[in-house]
């Protein structure tokens, strides 16, 4: 894993902590509820795929990197919003 990706886990790890100790904030059905729940899918499809370093690169690996990509341009995305802002 590169160090952006390790970027991108930590951030959405981030994400998952604010979002769950600010739940009560964000009113019912909003965006935020719905990005929220799609950080947390997206830590857990990544995080147990690294538990064991050493094992051979799967199939998954390359949709992986897409999503680690996707991911990062959308944070990237959301700090220049919050820069401007």
């Amino acid at each position: 894993m590169k160090d952006k990706d390790y970027s991108v886990i930590e951030a959405l790890g981030r994400i998952n902590r604010f979002a769950i100790s600010h739940l009560a904030a964000f009113p019912a059905g909003s965006q935020a509820l719905t990005d929220f729940a799609r950080a947390s899918e997206i830590v857990t499809e990544l995080i147990p795929s690294d538990s064991q370093p050493g094992l051979p690169a799967s199939p998954a690996t390359a949709a992986r990197n897409h999503l680690f990509d996707e991911v990062w341009e959308d944070l990237l995305a959301i700090a220049d919003t919050a820069r401007s802002n």
